[in-house]
């Protein structure tokens, strides 16, 4: 459920699929919501009187525990050194605070690092190599993107005239938890970008099948070339 949320690929792990999506573990969740009842049958059964407004407190109050336990037990993982986890764990409270963010396809790429970068498109064997094919830069990851890679100046550019000079990869998710403007900024931005790193890799991939059509075709020939001299 939460991969569909957030647009993400398979592949996101649990941990960072939740997280981008707002939300904690549902046993969590369950939990929280059976300490609800317990708390406010206990308290009925006490001779107090339990108004939706009493519960509804008390619910909040497991769930702001709930999420505390959850970001500790994130802090402490592995998990909280993926892309996906890392950006968000600062701004814990204001990110699920906001509810389930309504997010594109390509900003979840940008926040965990899969898709058309060439760090991830190495790490799964579609690519030869990890960096930036256009300026040569050893890594192509998110905040190459963002930041420095001079194939995106004028879209930079144009989103520092909306949301200010901001080092992106640091500002993104304080961006998508702010006002409509610079989250609608932020998200032309993305998607823009990414459109043009994905047409790149796909002409990258016909290039690579089209040699390695040639290469099959010159070795068949040079076969056929074989076995007629020796007949």
């Amino acid at each position: 459920m939460a991969i569909r949320i957030i647009r993400g690929y398979r592949t996101i792990s649990y941990d960072a699929a939740l997280t981008l999506a707002g939300t904690i573990p549902y046993d969590m969740v369950a939990n929280a919501d059976a300490e609800t009842y317990y708390l406010a049958r206990h308290l009925r059964m006490s001779g107090h009187e339990t108004s939706k407004a009493l519960i509804k407190q008390l619910r909040d109050l497991a769930l702001k525990r709930a999420s505390h336990s959850r970001k500790a037990e994130l802090e402490a993982s592995s998990s909280a050194h993926k892309r996906g986890v890392k950006k968000l764990l600062p701004l814990w409270d204001s990110w699920l605070a906001k509810g389930t963010l309504t997010l594109s396809y390509r900003i979840t790429q940008v926040l965990s690092g899969h898709g058309c970068f060439g760090e991830y498109l190495h790490r799964i064997g579609a690519e030869e190599h990890p960096g930036c094919h256009e300026y040569g830069a050893a890594l192509n990851y998110p905040q190459h993107t963002l930041e420095s890679c001079p194939s995106f100046e004028q879209q930079r550019l144009t989103l520092q005239h909306c949301v200010g000079p901001l080092i992106l990869s640091e500002a993104l998710v304080k961006t998508l938890i702010g006002n409509d403007l610079e989250r609608s900024a932020v998200s032309l931005f993305c998607d823009e970008v990414l459109k043009i790193k994905e047409t790149k890799e796909m002409e990258r991939k016909k290039a690579t099948l089209s040699r390695k059509a040639r290469r099959e075709i010159r070795t068949r020939t040079r076969r056929q070339q074989r076995l007629n001299n020796t007949t």
